[in-house]
């Protein structure tokens, strides 16, 4: 699984949000089955956490 995106990738995506009416840009992690089965309740709260950390920069900048 690709951890990162490419910045090209990214940039294009973004142009792409800007000019497309309808465009989405979804920001997130995929947690595999077989990860999500092996957590037990506390690590699946811990890793729903550090995404909510991680990501919420990108919706503090949507809604400024």
């Amino acid at each position: 699984m690709k951890k990162e995106m490419e910045p090209e990738h990214v940039l294009k995506m973004l142009n792409r949000l800007e000019k497309v009416k309808q465009a989405e840009f979804l920001c997130g992690m995929l947690i595999p089955r077989q990860s999500a089965t092996q957590m037990n309740g506390e690590e699946l709260v811990k890793q729903i956490e550090t995404t909510f950390e991680r990501l919420q920069p990108l919706y503090k900048l949507a809604l400024s």
